[in-house]
């Protein structure tokens, strides 16, 4: 007769390996990034001509709609140079809360920040490749601005002139 504890270790081995035979064909479905910068380029590239998300998604000031596809920009203007889309932020608006997610494209921990400054903001990455933050837009002046993941823009972010973002009611 076999010892229990022999059994239980077989079936664990057994189990472990179909789990990971199992997760290899997903991964597999996703070509290797040259870099991720180049990658998130081609998704958001690729999205912004979609009606449902295909490869990559953001969500913006808490809407259920992926701002990257067609006709779904926050503030339902486009950015004439890019393309991309538009985020206005409130006049009291200390933090950009976003989510995104693109399978494949990312993992551990990614770079965010506004092209021209010198701030980084890092995001840590979930394992389902999903990220969730709430970005400092409060630690810059107004203007007009394109947020980035890991060098690549991913939506312009407009900051208006009064604004003033711990006065009254702090925003979003």
């Amino acid at each position: 007769m076999i010892h229990p504890r022999i059994v239980i270790m077989i079936v664990t081995v057994v189990a472990l390996g179909l789990f990971i035979g199992s997760a290899a064909p997903a991964a597999a479905q996703y070509p290797p990034a040259s870099s991720c910068q180049t990658t998130i380029e081609e998704r958001v590239s690729s999205e912004l001509r979609q009606r449902l998300t295909q490869r990559i998604s953001v969500f913006v000031n808490q809407k259920v709609l992926n701002v990257l596809n067609i006709d779904n920009s926050p503030s339902e203007r486009y950015d004439s140079a890019t393309g991309l889309p538009i985020a206005e932020i409130g006049l009291n608006q200390p933090y950009l809360p976003l989510v995104g997610a693109a399978p494949g494209a990312w993992s551990g921990t990614i770079q965010m920040g506004l092209e021209g400054t010198d701030f980084t903001w890092n995001v840590r990455i979930f394992q389902s490749s999903v990220f969730i933050t709430r970005f400092p837009i409060h630690m810059f002046p107004e203007g007009s601005y394109y947020l980035t993941v890991c060098g690549a823009r991913l939506l312009r972010v407009e900051i208006p002139e009064d604004y003033d973002p711990f006065s009254e009611a702090t925003g979003t």
